[in-house]
């Protein structure tokens, strides 16, 4: 069911048939620690256009793009519009999971969705983040860009989430093993995911917009009558 596969990759930022790559290379340190609080305590907002791909040996293979909107605390919309349309929000309270090509709709309360999930990173608090991940840099010999920064957080916690097997109803486990935040001049640029079993997905960001003010109608979706409601 396609509504219960993209409501798995906006929880953890995980799609199915994922590829195996090498973790990141870490670099601990109290000053990248302070640096990377900066970054997450300015954003307010966050608004902009992404792709997501699917990496095996360096190279992408497409897997949706729309746009993404992040307001604190723990409003987010994540509108999936190619290959399918589909909304996510959270006003803060609800979270809904719209399919808009299947009219199908899912509706939970915020306390049912798992905080430690990577989309909590943006939308949340540094001092959620502290308490739940260890934080470090990636080697900066990886990088030729001097304004780029990359930030590792690793679950303090192993920390368990299901993922849906394409095709199938049924689930599996699977861990997050660390999650790379992108940045260049303290404009997020990529999200990735590692899971215990070294796959990742990519999520690349384009046209970001920081600290503009976002309506709160945009964390609102109206729900046609003639749409199913899942339980």
């Amino acid at each position: 069911m396609r509504i219960k596969n993209f409501l798995s990759i906006l929880l953890v930022l995980v799609t199915v048939n994922l590829f195996a790559i090498n973790e990141p290379r870490y670099e601990p340190g109290s000053n990248n620690k302070n640096n990377f609080k900066e970054v997450i305590t300015n954003l307010k907002t966050l608004s902009a256009s992404f792709k997501q791909y699917n990496v095996s040996n360096n190279k992408k293979k497409f897997e949706s793009s729309g746009k993404l909107y992040i307001s604190k605390p723990n409003k987010f919309r994540w509108d999936i519009m190619n290959p399918n349309t589909q909304i996510l929000v959270s006003d803060g309270k609800k979270f809904i999971n719209y399919d808009v090509d299947l009219e199908q709709v899912s509706i939970k309360t915020i306390n049912n969705i798992n905080k430690d999930t990577p989309i909590y990173i943006l939308s949340g608090d540094y001092e959620s983040i502290e308490k739940n991940y260890n934080i470090s840099v990636e080697n900066s010999s990886k990088k030729s860009n001097k304004n780029l920064e990359a930030y590792i957080l690793s679950p303090k916690e192993e920390k368990k989430v299901k993922q849906v097997k394409k095709g199938s109803e049924n689930e599996k486990e699977q861990n997050i093993s660390a999650v790379k935040l992108t940045f260049s001049d303290k404009i997020l640029q990529s999200i990735e995911i590692y899971s215990n079993n070294k796959l990742i997905t990519l999520i690349n960001l384009s046209r970001v917009i920081l600290n503009k003010n976002i309506s709160l109608k945009k964390f609102k979706v109206h729900i046609p009558k003639n749409v199913e409601i899942l339980k």
